[in-house]
């Protein structure tokens, strides 16, 4: 992800963060003992412990109750960054297949799965809903959404779905990634329309892989059509742009409220 950046938004005395793992940060976290990718040179090893140490230190600076990741191999490697003393780690359940590659510097080697999950504090209480398994239209190398209710202290409950969308369709609808994202749009909107008759307010949060606010796109036009009545959505995101790159004036990653949640957004940094 080339125009994404950690953001923040604060609801109460609670902090939603989300902190996607860009390209820049060793986009992939692995579990060097299980996974199928082996690195063999010390030097490179050198690099990614660094590179490791350098996510834990931000993610340990954030001070945030919930970030939700992605790209993670499984909970040991999410481990890495998120220190388990401080966060309970929550990933989908998606197996995946070794059918995966890891890109233009290693295409000979395969992994299993690239995942997300959630690091939420250990003293904030949740509840484990099952994932969205149909976000990944029966392939399994897309990723199942990931569907947790937490319970703030002090605060009203939140349900969270963290999502991780189909790239390369950041605008318009043609070319085969489009036709794949645009598969996905009924499935997230499917669980939108079914969270706004629960009781608890919701946010859908991740890499949405898209540049929702561009006006008139497709993908949010649909699924914030305000039916149901708590439907009408809010981008946490709305009035700000990316700062990190100049090259980009929208965002990919979002955090989307419902009516409820957005009526609670104190702030977003």
């Amino acid at each position: 992800m080339l125009d994404d950046r950690p953001h923040v938004l604060v609801q109460g005395n609670s902090k939603l963060l989300l902190a996607p793992a860009g390209e820049e940060q060793a986009s992939f976290l692995y579990d060097v003992e299980n996974s199928l990718v082996k690195v063999q040179m010390r030097s490179v090893m050198r690099k990614h412990q660094r590179a490791y140490a350098a996510m834990r230190a931000v993610a340990n600076g954030l001070d945030a109750d919930v970030v939700a990741f992605q790209e993670a191999e499984n909970e040991r490697a999410a481990a890495r960054v998120f220190d388990q003393a401080r966060y309970t780690i929550v990933m989908e359940t998606r197996a995946g297949s070794a059918s995966g590659k890891c890109g233009r510097a290693h295409p000979e080697q395969p992994f299993v799965r690239q995942a997300g999950g959630f690091a939420i504090r250990k003293a904030v209480d949740l509840d484990r809903n099952a994932d969205i398994s149909a976000s990944s239209l029966g392939n399994p190398q897309l990723r199942s959404g990931i569907d947790v209710t937490i319970r703030p202290v002090g605060n009203a409950p939140i349900r969270l779905l963290g999502v991780h969308l189909k790239s390369s369709c950041f605008q318009g609808s043609t070319g085969d990634a489009c036709q794949t994202l645009l598969q996905q749009i009924p499935v997230v909107e499917s669980w939108i329309d079914a969270a706004t008759a629960a009781p608890f307010r919701f946010a859908v949060l991740g890499d949405w892989n898209r540049r929702l606010r561009v006006s008139g796109d497709a993908f949010w036009t649909e699924v914030d059509d305000g039916e149901p009545a708590n439907a009408d959505l809010r981008l946490a995101d709305e009035e700000v742009a990316p700062k990190r790159d100049p090259r980009f004036t929208t965002f990919i990653d979002h955090i989307v409220l419902d009516k409820r949640a957005g009526t609670n957004m104190t702030a977003f940094a």
